[in-house]
């Protein structure tokens, strides 16, 4: 681990207070950790024999690791072969647990997830220490907990790249469909509604922990760390990712959203803008004419409403080097 770098970005995710799993311990014993790399079909097949015990998770909690990067992630692998890039990216993430370790915590985040894999860090059946007071938490006489989820990356100025979207939106379809425990939707779209923080540094507390809610989706910012998972991963823009391809849940056939060719509409005479944002002032990066091909996944976005023939739309197609064009003015072709 001496080539990554690592930001100690959630020192203060551990709350002392937080109940547990009976018999769990969060201190002073050897790690939980299960260090294993799967794509999303393997991480579908992982779930269907997963014994989450008879209190199961029921909150999603998106995190960014912010160090390591995506790039530190994957630097110098060209010319590597598929299993020695799983080799290598699992010893960066042996790497992370000894981060956590070295704190004398038992547990951390649940999953890690970058551009090809879905890692499996502390088992899913136990409470994770990530998210302070999102990680557990007891209402109406239950105890809750959450799946922590790291998307490795740091995601300050720009969004997850379509890889890395595919698969945080395939790792959190698949959960829901197995557990049924959790929504698609966001916890705390009321600002009045979140728990809010009183205080600064360690000695923050949760000013208002009877309004911490289960199950649907959060992220870091909802709790302790305003700047994870990223300020260009914003709720509109992460639930967007999330339920694109939401019908996938119930038939179950596809946790991936798939990418798909498109061409621009030929009653699209004035061509298509590609803008660097899903969003109608997104900063203008080229055009495409009549007929041009473009490739990429569906992302649900901000409305843009456009003064033509074509109305509005909340869909964008974001091509894998996170460019976007809006839907509206184009026709899909195929499906790959």
């Amino acid at each position: 681990m001496s080539d990554l770098p690592i930001l100690p970005f959630d020192d203060d995710s551990f709350d002392p207070a937080a109940p547990q799993k009976p018999g769990q311990a969060v201190l002073g014993l050897d790690f939980a950790y299960i260090g294993q790399a799967l794509l999303v079909s393997d991480f579908v097949t992982y779930l269907q024999n997963y014994n989450f015990g008879s209190i199961p998770p029921d909150t999603i909690v998106l995190h960014h690791t912010a160090v390591p990067t995506l790039a530190q992630w994957t630097a110098n692998e060209a010319g590597l072969s598929e299993p020695r890039i799983r080799a290598k990216r699992l010893a960066k993430l042996a790497g992370l647990r000894d981060f956590y370790a070295a704190k004398g915590w038992s547990a951390g985040p649940h999953l890690f997830v970058c551009d090809r894999y879905i890692y499996l860090f502390t088992p899913m059946n136990q409470v994770g220490i990530h998210a302070k007071w999102g990680n557990s938490f007891r209402a109406m006489g239950r105890l809750h907990y959450s799946i922590g989820i790291e998307i490795i990356g740091d995601y300050s100025n720009q969004v997850w790249p379509t890889a890395v979207a595919r698969n945080v939106h395939g790792a959190v379809i698949a959960l829901q469909a197995r557990l049924g425990t959790f929504n698609l939707h966001y916890l705390y779209s009321d600002p009045a509604s979140k728990p809010g923080l009183i205080g600064s540094g360690d000695k923050q507390a949760c000013a208002h922990p009877e309004r911490l809610r289960y199950g649907g989706i959060a992220s870091h910012r909802d709790f302790n760390k305003i700047a994870c998972p990223g300020a260009a991963i914003t709720e509109a823009y992460y639930m967007g990712v999330l339920t694109a391809g939401e019908s996938s849940v119930s038939s179950q056939k596809s946790a991936v959203p798939p990418i798909a060719h498109y061409r621009v509409a030929a009653a699209c005479t004035g061509g298509a803008t590609i803008r660097a944002a899903p969003r109608q002032t997104g900063a203008v990066l080229g055009r495409l004419h009549a007929g041009d091909e473009w490739e990429g996944v569906e992302v649900a976005a901000q409305s843009a409403t456009f003064v033509t023939s074509f109305g509005s739309s909340r869909v964008w197609i974001q091509s894998s080097d996170m460019r976007y064009v809006w839907s509206g003015l184009l026709e899909k072709v195929r499906e790959s």
